[in-house]
């Protein structure tokens, strides 16, 4: 599946900061869905799954719109 958190040039990663899990990385594409990935960070998950569960539908969305999609290589 296409999404953000699979793809090499935006390095998104989810991490832990204190007791709330967030995700870190950058991307400059127009389809970038800041609000929307907000409106989850103020949800304040404190799962990493749930956290990843809730990012993939938005990161599936706009990666297969992205012109910059480079997948990580599965090995």
């Amino acid at each position: 599946m296409k999404s953000c958190l699979n793809c090499t040039l935006s390095g998104f990663i989810i991490e832990k900061h204190g007791e709330i899990y967030t995700y870190e990385g950058d991307c400059n594409d127009t389809y970038f869905p800041l609000t929307e990935i907000i409106k989850v960070l103020k949800c304040k998950k404190d799962d990493k799954q749930e956290l990843k569960d809730e990012l993939e539908p938005i990161f599936a969305k706009v990666g297969s719109k992205c012109r910059f999609y480079n997948p990580v290589s599965q090995q």
